[in-house]
This record gives C-alpha cells, structure tokens and sequence, in this order.
C-alpha cells in the first residue's frame, strides 16, 4: 500500500513539475511574440554584412516563426517554435515542412533576443553556449517598435 501512495505522490509532483515548465515556455513564448529586426547574421563563423541582412525579420505570432526577406528559396519560409527555459541555456526546437528540425538555444533579454542554432542536417546536437563557430548559425535581432 505505501508503495502504491508513494507512486501517486510521485506522479503528483511530475505533474506540478510539467505545469510549471509549460508556464514557463508560455510566458516566454508570449514575450516573443512580434516583430524582430536582425541586428547581425552569423553562419559558421562569418558574420553577414549590415548590408546582407537589410530589411531581414523574423515575425513571431502564437507558436509560428516566419522569416522575412530571405529572397529566393527560403522567403517568408515558416517554422513552429517549441521552447524548453528549464534547460540551461534555455533551448528552441524550429521545425518546418520546408526545413530540417533545429535545435537551438535561445535567450530574451528586453527587446533583444539571440538564437544560436546547429547548421548541420540531421545535427542532434544543440550549441550549448553563445558562441559563433563550425555548424552553427547565430541571430542577434531588436524588437520593432510598434
């Protein structure tokens, strides 16, 4: 019988434990929501040019991710966010019927909001630091004012 009582006590605290991760994923989700300008690009180590990036945005609304002005191949391509703060750097999953999972890290701070996601296909590696190198892409973008 203790046996029994231990195990749905367990499952109690999981349960409390999953409800306050989704808190957390919905509070940061919610302050992602809007308009974001690229302040830098970085792929593999090279940083794009200011001019490269000009007019590039990313529009965050419910779960959904589109990217703006990428011209040709990957225009206004779409993907669903998935967020876990409980990690540490906290992590981004980014899929799209147009593009391989990524698996990234992500952090909020006021209006600016950094990504930094692995460039590999089929990679099941996140980064595990903000730092620009091999196989990753990093995005440094600024909230637009409304």
């Amino acid at each position: 019988m203790r046996y029994v009582v231990s195990l749905i006590v367990a499952g109690c605290f999981l349960l409390a434990g999953n409800a306050a991760q989704n808190d957390l994923a919905k509070k940061d989700l919610d302050s992602l929501q809007g308009s974001w300008q690229y302040i830098s690009w970085v792929a593999d180590g090279n940083p794009k040019s200011k001019e490269e990036i000009k007019g590039f945005k990313i529009i965050i609304k419910g779960n959904k991710l589109t990217w703006i002005g990428f011209g040709k191949g990957i225009a206004n391509a779409e993907a669903t966010i998935k967020l876990d703060p409980s990690k540490k750097p906290k992590a981004i999953d980014l899929t799209g019927p147009e593009m391989e999972p990524s698996l990234g890290i992500y952090s909020i701070e006021g209006d600016t909001l950094k990504i930094y996601v692995k460039n590999s296909i089929g990679d099941t590696e996140r980064p595990t630091e903000f730092k620009d190198g091999q196989n990753v892409s990093s995005f440094v973008l600024n909230r637009e004012k409304r």
